[in-house]
């Protein structure tokens, strides 16, 4: 027990001096953080990367920072003067196999007609055959998918088995490569402090998004006390276990009250003349914590039991024709969208949002600490919950309002 006492002692110190170091050097002042932008990929991430990469931007520094990227990718017979960028590029309407159509994020393009596809992940879901969609769209374009850790996901396994990486398309991540690229901008743009210095908070945002920043270097030193301390490192499993039992027990906790209330409350409305339900439902994924409005069967089995949804929301998504899906989408979609801002589209929901408390994308874990440990006492969960869910309950009140008329 003196042996963990003192670990801790010796960490919190670590991570004083740490906390510290960065309230001096001002780091944790970031523009794009303070602005709640941090991880929108559009109005944020693909916007500034856009307007780098473009010749004609407001930068006014013509194709330098294009040409940069281009080499540090080794792209072969791209004319960098002659490029135009387009964001969110509208190529045509999703086809009914899904396989042509849809929004490019970034898209380059030269004057011969040579053209690079950046689909931009931060934290949202890969779509269903989405990057078939942008290979077909243009065979010999250069495809580029780029996200936090050069990472591939499951679901980007499982939609893309036509497809092959480093041959029909590359990872690229911000960690590494947009990092890199980044700081040769900045070098480049050392005699010009307002763009300089836009690039270095946003090259800080991405180090935060990639766990580079000064904690990187706190970690390390901790790593190194245990090497110094070897006594330290034989309480690790047991603080390690103590620690996953209590995430455990937040988190089933959480999900069960919550499915319980959402249950109580009732949350559902009937669509006219069907077999079918609009439910708010909730759920975690890699969009964070995220409340969600979805059509189920009215007699699907587990329509009620929402907790074991919650853990699989995918399960939530009934099978429904696609043609009466598509109608059923686009109806109520915009109805939804019209009240709740911020909403996002996605296969398996009309929509879904981050409520206040999670924005950002946070998952449960990632809200104020004090809170979170808070939600290992039953009462103090449920009033978390309920705090959680009135504004939710206003807002199926205005959506139900709109359906009913």
């Amino acid at each position: 027990m003196i042996v963990i006492e003192r670990l801790f002692s010796e960490v919190k110190t670590i991570r004083m001096k740490y906390e510290l170091l960065a309230n001096i050097t001002g780091e944790n002042f970031n523009i794009f953080h303070i602005l709640g932008l941090q991880t929108d990929e559009v109005r944020l991430h693909s916007a500034f990367l856009a307007e780098l990469l473009n010749p004609n931007g407001s930068h006014n520094q013509g194709d330098r920072f294009l040409t940069l990227f281009i080499n540090q990718l080794k792209i072969n017979n791209f004319s960098t003067t002659s490029a135009k960028i387009f964001v969110e590029y509208f190529t045509t309407k999703i086809s009914t196999d899904g396989e042509n159509g849809g929004r490019i994020d970034i898209l380059l393009k030269d004057l011969n007609n040579k053209q690079i596809i950046i689909e931009n992940k931060i934290y949202a879901i890969d779509q269903p055959k989405q990057l078939i969609r942008y290979k077909n769209f243009d065979k010999s374009a250069v495809l580029l998918y780029l996200n936090l850790f050069g990472e591939i996901s499951k679901d980007l396994e499982r939609i893309t088995d036509k497809l092959i990486v480093g041959t029909d398309y590359q990872i690229i991540s911000y960690e590494k490569h947009i990092i890199e690229w980044l700081e040769v901008c900045m070098k480049e743009a050392a005699v010009l402090p307002i763009i300089r210095e836009t690039i270095h908070q946003y090259i800080n945002l991405i180090k935060r998004l990639t766990n580079q920043s000064t904690f990187k270097s706190m970690n390390t030193e901790i790593i190194n006390l245990f090497r110094e301390r070897p006594e330290y490192f034989k309480t690790v499993p047991s603080i390690e276990a103590a620690y996953k039992e209590i995430i455990k027990i937040i988190y089933d906790q959480f999900f069960t009250i919550l499915g319980e209330k959402l249950i109580e409350k009732g949350l559902e409305l009937s669509i006219e003349d069907s077999n079918l339900i609009i439910q708010l439902t909730a759920g975690e994924g890699d969009s964070g914590f995220y409340f969600a409005y979805r059509i189920v069967l009215k007699d699907n089995s587990e329509r009620c039991n929402i907790f074991e949804k919650l853990k699989n929301s995918k399960k939530q998504n009934p099978i429904i024709p696609k043609t009466q899906r598509k109608d059923l989408f686009e109806k109520y979609s915009k109805i939804i969208n019209g009240i709740i801002e911020g909403a996002e589209f996605s296969e398996y929901s009309l929509v879904f949002y981050n409520p206040p408390e999670f924005a950002g994308h946070k998952k449960l874990y990632q809200i104020d600490v004090n809170r979170y440990i808070g939600l290992y006492d039953k009462e103090k969960c449920n009033d978390f919950i309920d705090n959680l869910l009135r504004h939710e309950i206003e807002n199926f009140e205005k959506i139900k309002k709109e359906i009913v008329l």
